[in-house]
């Protein structure tokens, strides 16, 4: 069917080693197959991409290729980028790339293959996912976008259709076909990626940010997994219109509403994480992958045996050109805040992504046994992902651990969670002063990813020093000394000793 790089011939393999099955799917740039790598007997994904692809050629037209890939048509191009951004990482949640070849001129990938369905495909068959099933498989997502974003990789099409969902109920990333490295490839950079071409990506899920011509960043990755959580949890993503024109000034204008299961209870925080993913402004969006993966885990629990049928999903697309503002309104706040939140939202967008933490302990438990039970999984495995080509926008002025303890009653990110909660809550009726809360957030946040990681040597010293910030705050009549919050305190600080 084709040669290897020895240029010998094999009939019925690809490149003289690969043994292709069945087709799994396929969309506007790739076919993908089930195959077999017959040197090592093992079974693999290879993805066929299609060198006459419209949008292959945009993205090449829009990004360098790398030095050293080598010549030929912008398909080849294509499939070094997706195997060297992929092969930088080696994660769990992410689906592993083993080789990049072609053959008679067909670029091609050869992949992990994972058994199980997208889960565009698992919402086909099973509809809205119940609320802990959804917060476990965004903790998952979270992790590997943790991952990439340590790598320098910023993914760009976060969406239901690019994560796998195995029987087990693990979550895999795939599709790093339009991903960009962030500025100057530095590993763990968190400055923007690359100027912008044009605007590839996949309508329902692009951020606001990028709608209006700026480059991806890690917070426009975390928006799509905002989309993404909320219509597992909802059935539909949180925009939906009949042109992609109106869907993307819906991401830059329209607040969307709260995220709620047509059955199950929806939990208040499962909600709030959710909406603060879904920010206009990225400034006010959760920032940190992994801090949101330990939100969740705590919020989740391990969710398994998904099934589905294969369906077609979302589409990959270059976007239209909008007018950064539409008709003129400005974005709106993605949240129903309260009148002190409209007039500090600087302060809050501090303390909003710890405060999601509060009550994590009732959401626990709330969550046990929601949702209906899931039936067999019926064995399969990922679909790719179809991309077609539009134009581009106007611009305008604008170490990842694997696991993280779960709240209980006596556990230290339920005390750090019970803390955050009583520092908004005086912040709210004035007994603390916003700057002074924010120094604080900042401690909290690196106590939150000290615990998360089981590093705990310094949380004693975090907390001491958030004593000293209050007391500096009450001297300056900033704080009304609070006993809760010391009693807080000190069960934190007992974590470290």
């Amino acid at each position: 069917m084709g040669r290897d790089r020895r240029g010998g011939e094999a009939p019925g393999l690809l490149a003289d080693r690969y043994r292709l099955i069945e087709v799994l799917g396929g969309g506007g740039m790739a076919e993908v197959w089930r195959a077999e790598d017959a040197f090592l007997g093992r079974p693999v994904a290879i993805k066929l991409l299609r060198p006459d692809a419209p949008a292959i050629h945009a993205i090449a037209a829009a990004q360098a290729q790398p030095a050293h890939s080598p010549a030929g048509p912008a398909a080849v191009g294509q499939a070094w980028r997706e195997a060297q951004g992929a092969a930088r990482l080696v994660h769990p949640n992410v689906v592993q790339i083993y080789d990049v070849d072609t053959a008679d001129g067909q670029p091609f990938l050869v992949m992990e293959l994972v058994d199980g369905h997208d889960l565009a495909a698992v919402l086909h068959q099973r509809g809205p996912l119940p609320p802990a099933e959804v917060a476990a498989i965004g903790a998952q997502a979270a992790r590997a976008l943790a991952a990439a974003h340590a790598a320098g990789l910023v993914h760009r099409d976060v969406k239901p259709g690019n994560l796998l969902y195995a029987p087990d109920g693990t979550v895999k990333l795939t599709d790093f076909g339009i991903a960009s490295p962030l500025d100057g490839s530095v590993p763990g950079d968190r400055t923007a990626a690359r100027t912008p071409g044009p605007l590839v990506g996949t309508a329902a899920y692009v951020s606001p940010e990028q709608v209006n011509g700026h480059p991806a960043t890690p917070a426009s990755d975390l928006y799509a997994l905002g989309c993404v959580l909320y219509e597992l949890l909802t059935g539909q993503p949180p925009f939906t219109a009949d042109a992609t024109p109106a869907l993307l000034h819906h991401h830059q204008a329209t607040a969307p509403t709260a995220p709620s299961h047509p059955r199950d209870v929806t939990p208040a925080h499962l909600q709030d994480i959710i909406l603060q993913l879904l920010a206009k402004d990225p400034s006010q969006r959760l920032q940190d992958a992994t801090l949101v993966a330990s939100v969740l885990e705590a919020l989740g629990q391990p969710a398994a045996n998904p099934t589905a049928s294969s369906q077609p999903h979302q589409v990959t697309q270059v976007l239209p050109t909008l007018d950064p503002y539409g008709t003129g309104s400005r974005p709106a706040s993605t949240q129903a805040v309260s009148a002190w939140i409209t007039h500090h939202p600087r302060h809050v967008a501090a303390l909003a992504g710890m405060a999601l933490l509060l009550t994590v302990v009732i959401l626990v438990v709330a969550f046990r046994g929601s949702g209906p039970t899931p039936t067999p999984p019926t064995a399969g495995v990922p679909t790719a992902a179809e991309t077609t080509q539009a134009a581009s926008p106007k611009p305008v002025r604008s170490r990842t651990p694997s696991t993280s303890p779960r709240a209980t009653a006596s556990s230290p990110l339920a005390a750090l969670a019970a803390l955050q909660g009583r520092i908004n809550q005086q912040v709210a009726s004035g007994q603390l002063h916003p700057e002074a809360a924010g120094k604080i957030n900042d401690h909290i946040k690196h106590i939150a990813k000290k615990l998360s990681q089981g590093k705990t040597e310094e949380v004693a010293g975090k907390s001491a020093e958030i004593r000293q910030k209050l007391a500096e705050a009450a001297g300056k009549g900033q704080w009304t000394p609070d006993p809760t919050t010391l009693q807080l305190l000190d069960r934190i600080a007992a974590t470290g000793r």
